[in-house]
């Protein structure tokens, strides 16, 4: 089997992808991986071939500010965020894009293995199924899926329990898509255009793991807060620890268990400055004899670490992991994700600080699964991280925690779940393979379904009965089965018209008088769910989110002149073909069905061409 490993050229996206090649090169799979030049030597490390990204997206993330220059001038908060988003994962996706296709012209992968943040791959998954390799994406942060208390990403908030923090969230959340979800959509969409697909009509981050055709998630559930996750996310827990990476250090005999072992490090990406967390730790337990302060530098050099180094710190560069985990009792770290699954899965407690990247979100769920203490801030202070650390060691619940925790881990046989998820998603083009196609199709015309700036206007509207979408509901598995018999028929080039008489028989069949009412019908019902928020449930009128798109990006000045000029034609020409809806009990009928109802089986057969409705036509348009 030929793999193909592409991956975001950090180390803390590409180290999972690599314990992943490991395991599929030890199974006699051929693998190259394409990334950053600058993880050459990681790539081909494990046996695998390098391809570098072209330019555009081969960037140097082990520098992130130097990779994005204007970050230096903006202080950590949303427009850091949105800024980051845009420049370092928007961006790069037409480089991304092109690198791929370049590796596949000579390299025919079976599968692309992905970190979830490659979105390189979100032009291929919004295509055909059958015109790609599949794609397995790899959760290397939390899980990048909304949330049912509307928490945004990234702003480290534990699931909301009172109606007090439901009201919290959704303001919160209001910010966070003005500031952050639209910009970023927009410039998303403008880039998606000119690919020749889109536009997304859910947030990029939701897009990868619902088209994926398999996304594994790298921890285990009673990790992840608990909410509705699709079909294809699957829990495998931690992975493999790639052995001998890095040499014993000299001082490997000192942990022989006469001591208690605190290891702190501050990962590979936010430790240019050791004196956020390193070095106030190293400070909390100065010459207390009792215990040992273990750093790893994270590939620095342990010069760049700021004295005095008391007698019971032992200091390295790197460390194998694989040996000092199990001789660690409590693990401190700014929150990267990898190391803390790594941690929780060898049973060992934790003390967070860090608010950046991810890193306020994965500690969040430290505090909130009871394996250790958060203490939510950038720069703890020795004292803050010595009665955290004390704490955890001395009250054994944090341990019987992870304890826990760990069990759970051990559970998952992560390198066989991995196996069969990449088998699975390889099954030959039999009954099976067909459905899952199908699903895949499916997911990618949901995606691009119209959000509120390219809502259409339908013919004729229509007052929508039960007994409508009941039929409409009920016609959903007999339409979809002509709907990919149409669409392989149309990639091949052998549509043809008896599929008219197939969708006049489905239709019938559940109540329609012919195939022309069932299209009005499924036109008018795509109308109102065109306008619901899928988390809320609640309909909102499409002039009145184009008015407030319109507004917004008349006064971001982030966006530039030409940009907005083109961008304010678009949407104004979407106001101008939008039009509100006229029987207002639509909206009742279609919000109690709203579970029920697969928008992506409205299509149709027109005359002797692949066509769909009126509704569906404006995916492509």
């Amino acid at each position: 089997m030929k793999i193909l490993i592409a991956s975001t050229p950090a180390t803390g996206h590409l180290n999972p992808l690599l314990a992943i090649g490991h395991i599929l090169i030890a199974e006699g799979h051929q693998v190259v991986g394409l990334s950053g030049n600058v993880l050459r030597e990681r790539i081909e490390g494990i046996g695998a071939e390098f391809r570098p990204l072209p330019e555009g997206a081969d960037l140097d993330l082990l520098d992130f500010a130097s990779a994005v220059p204007e970050l230096k001038n903006i202080p950590p908060g949303p427009e850091w965020l949105r800024v980051a988003i845009e420049r370092v994962f928007v961006d790069t996706i037409p480089a991304q894009h092109k690198g791929l296709q370049q590796v596949l012209r000579d390299f025919p992968a079976d599968v692309i293995i992905g970190d979830d943040m490659f979105f390189g791959v979100l032009p291929m998954l919004l295509g055909p199924r059958s015109k790609r390799p599949a794609i397995v994406l790899c959760g290397t942060s939390i899980l990048h899926w909304r949330r049912e208390d509307r928490a945004p990403l990234f702003a480290g908030l534990p699931p909301a329990t009172t109606q007090a923090q439901l009201e919290e969230y959704a303001a919160i959340a209001q910010e966070h898509d003005r500031v952050i979800n639209q910009p970023v959509a927009r410039r998303l969409n403008r880039s998606l255009k000119d690919l020749g697909v889109g536009p997304l009509s859910m947030t990029l981050y939701d897009s990868v793991v619902e088209l994926a055709d398999a996304y594994m998630q790298l921890t285990v559930p009673s990790f992840e807060f608990p909410r509705n996750i699709p079909p294809s996310v699957h829990f495998v827990g931690a992975l493999p620890i790639i052995p001998n990476q890095a040499p014993l250090p000299s001082w490997a005999p000192d942990l022989d268990g006469s001591r208690k072992v605190v290891l702190v490090t501050q990962g590979t990406l936010a430790n240019h400055n050791f004196g956020l967390l390193i070095a106030p730790t190293l400070a909390a337990f100065a010459n207390e004899l009792d215990l040992l302060v273990v750093v790893t530098a994270g590939g620095r050099p342990i010069d760049a670490i700021p004295g005095p180094i008391a007698s019971n710190a032992r200091l390295a560069s790197y460390l194998p992991f694989e040996w000092v985990l199990p001789k660690v009792d409590v693990f401190v770290t700014n929150g990267g994700y990898g190391s803390v699954n790594q941690a929780m899965s060898f049973g060992i407690p934790l003390v967070t600080a860090g608010l950046t990247e991810d890193k306020a979100d994965v500690n969040a769920r430290v505090a909130w699964s009871g394996v250790g203490i958060d203490l939510a801030t950038n720069e703890p202070t020795p004292q803050a991280l010595r009665e955290a650390i004390r704490t955890v060691l001395n009250k054994p619940n944090y341990r019987s925690r992870a304890s826990s925790m760990a069990d759970e881990f051990a559970g998952i046989d992560t390198r066989s779940e991995i196996l069969r998820i990449v088998s699975q998603v390889l099954q030959s083009p039999d009954e099976d393979g067909l459905r899952l196609r199908d699903v895949a199709d499916d997911k990618s015309i949901r995606a691009c379904l119209p959000a509120s700036v390219s809502a259409q206007v339908v013919a004729t509207q229509i007052k929508l009965t039960e007994k409508h979408v009941e039929g409409f509901v009920a016609a959903q598995k007999g339409m979809s089965a002509v709907v990919e018999k149409m669409q392989s028929a149309a990639f091949s080039g052998q549509a043809n018209a008896k599929y008219q008489a197939e969708l006049e028989a489905v239709t019938k069949r559940y109540g329609f008088k012919d195939f022309a009412e069932y299209e009005a019908v499924a036109a008018n019902i795509w109308l109102v769910m065109a306008q619901i928020d899928p988390q809320t449930k609640m309909f909102a009128d499409p002039q009145i989110l184009i008015k407030k798109e319109i507004e917004d990006a008349s006064a971001d000045k982030t966006i530039p002149d030409s940009e907005r000029k083109q961008l304010l034609e678009e949407l104004n020409q979407a106001l101008k073909s939008t039009e509100s809806i006229q029987f207002p009990s639509n909206i009742e009928v279609v919000q109690k069905y709203y579970d029920k109802i697969d928008v992506t089986t409205i299509a149709a057969y027109d005359g002797d061409r692949l066509s769909t409705s009126a509704v569906v036509r404006t995916i492509s348009e």
